[in-house]
């Protein structure tokens, strides 16, 4: 299984793609929503894990396109704690 994480976040990115990779997914990564689009024109992933506060384009803008358009599931992460947010 494939899995591409999106987080503008370099530190999160890496986390996260770590613990995907020891768990035997292959990881594709992508620093903005407008990478991540660019790299699914060229390559076909299982799951998007996506942060929702990005710049430019939000994680919510993000799975719109991925979930309407192009039939991907994700998964959204988030930083905020309120629990309306979640």
């Amino acid at each position: 299984m494939k899995i591409l994480v999106v987080d503008d976040d370099r530190d999160i990115l890496r986390l996260v793609s770590i613990h995907l990779q020891k768990e035997g997914y292959r990881v594709v990564q992508a620093e903005s929503a407008e990478e991540a689009l660019t790299i699914l024109e060229h390559e076909a992933v299982d799951l998007v894990i996506a942060d929702v506060m990005m710049p430019n384009m939000n994680g919510f803008e993000l799975t719109e396109i991925l979930t309407n358009d192009l039939d991907i599931p994700v998964i959204l992460l988030t930083a905020k704690g309120q629990l309306a947010d979640k």
